[in-house]
């Protein structure tokens, strides 16, 4: 499998992997932008999301296969283990890009405000600033894109009950652990 990567920009970073055998490459932001209802300078009554365009453009492509139930890839786009050093949340917690996709790579994240980010303007106003120590900033290393098969599926409607297992009942931690 080959991954095509093109830099949308000049001052554009590849993507790298820190160790060979790691399973990501390490995106990076190109840019940053806070987008939400500011109310002064810095001080926001909401934050909708921070987006980070990564700057690239990724084609995942199969040029020799002898894999015939396999006929396409596709790319998770995945919070980094540092997420946990900042007040950030991937907004759908892992991004599936699909092989047809052709746009930028944008991260979008939700800002979690600490005790220490909210700003008084009085009894009644209430607002918060973002603490740039707690965020990614531009050149950050900031998710990573994992590559993963895609098997061809083939729905097949099932009349009746499915078979009884000892997982049958619960569900959200059906297994008692």
């Amino acid at each position: 499998m080959i991954l095509k990567i093109k830099l949308n920009h000049e001052d554009s970073k590849m993507p790298t992997k820190a160790n060979e055998s790691d399973a990501g490459l390490d995106v990076f932001a190109h840019s940053m932008r806070i987008v939400g209802e500011e109310i002064s300078k810095g001080i926001y009554s909401q934050i909708d999301f921070i987006e980070y365009d990564c700057g690239i453009t990724i084609e995942p492509s199969v040029e020799v296969t002898s894999w015939r139930e396999f006929k396409e890839f596709f790319t998770f786009l995945a919070p980094r283990s540092s997420i946990s050093k900042y007040n950030l949340v991937l907004c759908n917690g892992l991004g599936v890009l699909d092989s047809s996709y052709r746009g930028p790579i944008l991260a979008r994240f939700k800002y979690q405000p600490a005790a220490s980010d909210f700003v008084f303007f009085g009894p009644e106003r209430i607002g918060y600033s973002v603490n740039h120590k707690k965020i990614y900033q531009v050149g950050d290393r900031v998710a990573q894109l994992i590559v993963n098969l895609q098997p061809t599926v083939v729905i097949n409607r099932k009349y009746g009950e499915f078979d009884v297992t000892e997982r049958n009942n619960g569900g959200f931690g059906s297994s008692g652990q």
